[in-house]
């Protein structure tokens, strides 16, 4: 009925249990032991079967022998052993015992990383913990020894039993059936644990706690239970609610990822509001059902969840944009800015001078204007491009074109026109933005380029290299000189996207050949490369150049296709052939 830990010895680390300590960024947790090579095949499996713990992040191995061994600790879902029992039972896991699973090298408890969920909200570090922990044994519920219930099983066992009508204490064996009951439902059903956002939202996976998508759950409620539609569920996220100490239910949506203007797919289950035909609040702006704010080292994004979409999985990249890309007193332009995920921390983290923000989801837009106020951040710092990049950014170019006498990319800045740094963060390609982005650039001495995509692992370098092909083309275009070169100094992992994808962003710099300002020696023929970090082998890194000409590149299978469109087709592709692998 639930997962213990007695297949292996437990071995934990030496570190100091940070548990309720506010500002902690780390804290103990159960976790897995796996080689490096295998790591993501676990992490997917583990996700798959709602084993693993969201509430941390993957980190290398603290504790002995497997520190010594290059493996990664991945954290889990597991629970104290409180009986004899438990610990007559394996733990499984992907249903093979731990022991005798091929790919797990052991089991422990160390310090791991907070995810992205609770990093950068410091203050929820303790709520989060207590919120997710299982809630101690409740007599109440059940006197057989069953073990006790996880928060989201006693918010749905205390909702049965009222409207079931077991009230009366003596109805034991009523109860004792429910529970037992609620015992049995899958994770995908009932999770162990659930997200929250912000301070005071409470985010029910789509298809958790779902009358239509598992008929054991619905058999649960009485046969007319769910005739009220959308509203049936009420009692279960008002208890919900309260258990969590939150004010606010939401039901996480998919967005469309071949949709032009990305629109959040969340809906609120709690509290009840007006709401449109599609099931949205009637208002919107602060202070409306959806409106919500999420502080990230220090910087408050607001927005309204039901209509914009909100990327967390970046914080790291977000992070380094600011602190470490975007240098003070340089004009940078922000091609898809959303509610200014790296839009302010170019401008609070990096100090940039003037942020050009292009958006075409008007109530993102609209967003970004309140969180530029709410940040302290003056207006004269920052113009808002509503609408498609792609000709917002012309119109902006005409009119600094007009006042400063036709001065080439007349964008507003120093002698040599346009920007100094340009952000593509659109997933999973920004292709379409990359002529713009490059005619932006300051014509004097060209600038970088940071281009986000989800690209297959294989083909990290293909990409890079072909994409800076495209970005050199693109400068020709322009009428820029034949010392102009495209460079790619840098390819940052983010983050998985998919199996054997993840999202990467790369580092170009396109400009004139001497104002390069990287690690590489560019050789006076080179017009394209990618810039190898150094390592134990070679201690001062190399240029990478492609074998044949520039414009005969092969594109990778993330490319546009001939018409232009960004299909999905190519991550299909991938996945059937990781689940074929696998």
């Amino acid at each position: 009925r639930r997962h213990t830990m007695a297949a292996l010895p437990l071995h934990t680390d030496a570190v100091t249990h940070q548990q309720g300590v506010v500002g902690a960024t780390k804290e103990r947790t159960t976790v897995l032991f796996v080689h490096k090579k295998n790591a993501k095949e676990v992490k997917t499996a583990l996700q798959q079967s709602n084993q693993l713990d969201r509430t941390f992040r993957m980190t290398a191995a603290l504790v002995a022998p497997w520190s010594e061994q290059d493996c990664i600790a991945i954290p889990i879902l597991l629970f104290p052993l409180d009986s004899q029992h438990d610990q007559d039972h394996h733990q499984t896991i992907l249903g093979v015992e731990t022991a005798t699973h091929p790919l797990i090298q052991g089991q422990g408890v160390q310090c791991c990383p907070f995810s992205t969920a609770v990093l950068g909200n410091h203050t929820n570090h303790t709520n989060t913990t207590m919120n997710n922990n299982r809630i101690s044994h409740d007599p109440a519920l059940s006197n057989d020894g069953q073990p006790s219930l996880t928060t989201v099983q006693r918010a749905l066992v205390e909702t049965l039993l009222e409207v079931n009508n077991v009230t009366n204490q003596e109805q034991e064996q009523e109860r004792s059936i429910l529970v037992s009951k609620v015992l049995e439902l899958n994770m995908q059903t009932c999770p162990k644990k659930l997200e929250k956002l912000g301070d005071d939202t409470l985010v029910i996976p789509p298809k958790a706690l779902h009358e239509d998508h598992d008929v054991t759950f619905r058999s649960l409620f009485p046969t007319d239970y769910f005739d009220n539609g959308p509203t049936s569920l009420l009692l279960l996220w008002k208890t919900l609610a309260r258990l969590y100490n939150i004010s606010r239910v939401c039901r996480r949506g998919d967005i469309d990822p071949d949709s032009k203007i990305r629109h959040s797919g969340h809906r609120i289950l709690f509290p009840e509001c007006e709401l449109n035909a599609n099931g949205i609040p009637v208002t919107t702006g602060p202070g409306s059902p959806g409106w919500i704010t999420v502080t990230e080292q220090g910087i408050a994004q607001s927005f309204d969840l039901t209509r914009v979409m909100f990327s967390r999985g970046n914080i790291t990249e977000k992070i380094r944009f600011g602190q470490t890309l975007v240098q003070s007193e340089e004009l940078v332009l922000d091609l898809y800015a959303g509610i200014g995920y790296y839009t302010l921390p170019a401008l609070i983290k990096g100090r940039a001078k003037h942020v050009y923000a292009c958006e075409w989801n008007a109530e993102a837009a609209a967003c970004l204007r309140t969180n530029l106020v709410d940040n302290g951040i003056s207006s004269d710092r920052c113009t808002v491009l509503e609408g498609d990049c792609r000709t917002s950014m012309q119109l902006q170019q005409q009119l600094w074109n007009q006042k400063n006498h036709g001065h080439h990319h007349g964008i507003k800045g120093g002698g040599g026109g346009g920007v100094d740094r340009v952000s593509l963060g659109l997933l999973p390609s920004s292709e379409g933005g990359w002529p713009t982005a490059v005619s932006c650039l300051r014509n004097d001495r060209g600038g970088w380029l940071h281009v986000h995509g989800n690209v297959p692992v294989s083909e990290r370098d293909t990409w890079a290299l072909w994409l800076c092909s495209r970005l050199i083309s693109f400068a020709h275009n322009v009428n820029y000189d034949e010392q102009w070169v495209a460079i790619c100094e840098h390819v940052e992992r983010v983050k998985s996207f998919a199996p054997k994808i993840d999202h990467y962003v790369a580092d170009v710099f396109v400009g004139p050949r001497q104002c390069y300002p990287g690690n590489a020696t560019i050789g006076s023929e080179t017009r394209v490369g990618l810039f190898v970090q150094p390592n134990d082998n070679d201690k001062n890194g190399r240029l990478v150049v492609p074998s044949c000409p520039v414009d005969q590149i092969p594109p990778p299978s993330c490319a546009l296709s001939k018409d232009g469109v960004l299909h999905q087709q190519w991550m299909m592709e991938q996945e059937v052939s990781s689940t074929d692998d696998t």
